[in-house]
C-alpha cells in the first residue's frame, strides 16, 4: 500500500514548530527554544533569589499594592505608620481625652481622617495620571479651550457683574438728576458762595478745580467714592479670585496641573477681568449720556466728556487690576490677598485725598495711583502721561504675577 506524503508535515529528525495565527494576519511561526537555551534559563533563575534583606521583602510584599483603600490594615509602610502616630498625637493634643471612651473616639477620629487623606490623595493621583496619559488627545492650551474657560466663569458671574453694572449706570444717572435738582452751575453757586469746597475738589483729583460746572460735574461722577468702590470691586475679586481663591479652595490642585499651563489660566483670568472691568465701566458711562439728555442743565455737554473721563478711569483700574493679580499670585489665602489689593487701594486713596486737603502733603499724589487720576481734567482732554505712567505700573504688576505663578508650586 502507498501512501500520499503530505507536505505540511514535519520531519521526524527537525524540532516541532508552534504555528499561531493572528486574525486578519499572515500565518506566523516561533520556534520553540533550543536546548542550550533552556538550561542557560535555568541557571539564570536559580540565580535570581528575589529580596534577600528584611527591608526589601517588605517592599516587594507590597507590588500588588493598588491603592491601599480596601486594605485590612490602616498602614502598610513604617511612613505612613509614623504619619497617622503624629496625626493621632495632635487629635489627642486638641481634644484631650479624660477616660478610655474619650480616647477611643479620638483615636477613631483620627483614622477616619487619616483615610480621608487617603481617598484625596488618591483621587488626586488618578487625575494627575489620566492627564498625564491622555495628554495628547486634547489640548487644552488651544484658544478655542481657554475662551470656554473664560466664558464659564463669566456665566457663574453674571449676576454679581449685573448689579455693579446697575449700580454704575443707577449712580451717574442719579448725579445728573442731582445737578438739576440744585439748579444748575447757579444753584451750586449760591449754595457754596460762589466757591467749590476743597473737599469736593480733592474727590474729583484736584486741590481747587471747579467741580460745579457742567462739564467737570458730569466727570466728577468716575471719581465719586461709590463710583470708584462699584467699579474697582471687579478688579480686586478678579484678581484675588483668579489664583489665590483657587489655592484655598484646592481647585488649584486640579486646574494649575500639567498640561495646562498656570500661566495660560493666569492670561485667561486677565482675559476675564478685562471683560467684566468693560462692562461696568460701560454702565456708568450709559448712564452718563442718559442722564445728560435727562438733564436740561446737562444737555449742552459734550457726549465726549463722559467717554474720556471713563476712559481715563480704565487707567486706575487696571493698575488696581495689576495689584490684586500680584496679590494673589503671592499669597496662601484669598483673604490675605483681599487684604493686600483692598489695603494698597484704599490706602492710596485716602493717602491722595490728605494731601490734596494738606498743602504740605501735596508731594504724596506723585507716589500713588490715585494722585495720576483726575476725571474732571479728562474732561478737557485725556491725561496721556498721567494713563501712560499707570498702565505702565500696572503691566510690572502683571509680570511680577506672572513670574511668580510660572516658579510657583500650587499643588
Amino acid at each position: 500500500m502507498s501512501f500520499k506524503k503530505n507536505p505540511d508535515a514535519t520531519p521526524a529528525n527537525e524540532p516541532s514548530r508552534h504555528v499561531e495565527e493572528a486574525p486578519n494576519s499572515p500565518t506566523t511561526i516561533r520556534r520553540a527554544p533550543s536546548e542550550a537555551r533552556l538550561r542557560a534559563n535555568r541557571l539564570n533563575a536559580q540565580k535570581s533569589t528575589g529580596p534577600r534583606t528584611e527591608e526589601g521583602k517588605q517592599r516587594a510584599s507590597l507590588n500588588a499594592t493598588r491603592h491601599g483603600l480596601t486594605a485590612q490594615v490602616l498602614t502598610l509602610t513604617p511612613e505612613e505608620l509614623k504619619a497617622l502616630q503624629a496625626l493621632t498625637g495632635d487629635f489627642e493634643k486638641q481634644y484631650s481625652p479624660a477616660n478610655t471612651q474619650e480616647k477611643h473616639l479620638v483615636h477613631m477620629l483620627a483614622q477616619l481622617q487619616y483615610r480621608l487623606h487617603r481617598i484625596m490623595a488618591t483621587e488626586h493621583n488618578l487625575f494627575a495620571i489620566g492627564i498625564a496619559e491622555n495628554s495628547e488627545l486634547w489640548d487644552v492650551n488651544h484658544p478655542e479651550a481657554q475662551t470656554a474657560f473664560v466664558l464659564a466663569d463669566l456665566r457663574n458671574r453674571w449676576r454679581s457683574l449685573a448689579a455693579l453694572t446697575a449700580g454704575c449706570f443707577i449712580l451717574l444717572v442719579a448725579l445728573s438728576g442731582t445737578y438739576s435738582a440744585y439748579g444748575g452751575a447757579a444753584g451750586f453757586a449760591d449754595a457754596f458762595s460762589g466757591k467749590t469746597p476743597r473737599l469736593f475738589s480733592a474727590f474729583s483729583g484736584t486741590s481747587s478745580g471747579d467741580v460745579f460746572s457742567p462739564s467737570h460735574f458730569l466727570a466728577f461722577g468716575f471719581g465719586h467714592p461709590l463710583f470708584l468702590v462699584l467699579a474697582l470691586s471687579v478688579a480686586i475679586t478678579s484678581g484675588v479670585a483668579a489664583i489665590a481663591t483657587e489655592v484655598e479652595s484646592g481647585r488649584s490642585e486640579l486646574i494649575f496641573t500639567a498640561p495646562v499651563r498656570p500661566t495660560a489660566i493666569l492670561g485667561a483670568r486677565v482675559v476675564e477681568w478685562a471683560i467684566a472691568q468693560l462692562a461696568v465701566v460701560a454702565g456708568g458711562l450709559v448712564g452718563a449720556l442718559i442722564g445728560t439728555q435727562l438733564s436740561d442743565d446737562l444737555s449742552q455737554v459734550s457726549l465726549m466728556v463722559p467717554v474720556r473721563a471713563s476712559a481715563q478711569f480704565c487707567s486706575v483700574a487696571f493698575f488696581v487690576a495689576g495689584v490684586a493679580f500680584a496679590a494673589s499670585a503671592h499669597a496662601r489665602t484669598r483673604g490675605a490677598a483681599f487684604a493686600a489689593a483692598v489695603g494698597v487701594t484704599a490706602g492710596s486713596y485716602v493717602v491722595n485725598l490728605v494731601g490734596l486737603l494738606w498743602s504740605p502733603l501735596s508731594f504724596v499724589r506723585w507716589v500713588n495711583p490715585f494722585g495720576y487720576y483726575s476725571p474732571t481734567e479728562a474732561a478737557e482732554h485725556l491725561q496721556w502721561g498721567n494713563a501712560g505712567a499707570l498702565v505702565a505700573a500696572g503691566l510690572v504688576l502683571f509680570a511680577l504675577a506672572w513670574h511668580t505663578l510660572s516658579r510657583r508650586d500650587l499643588a
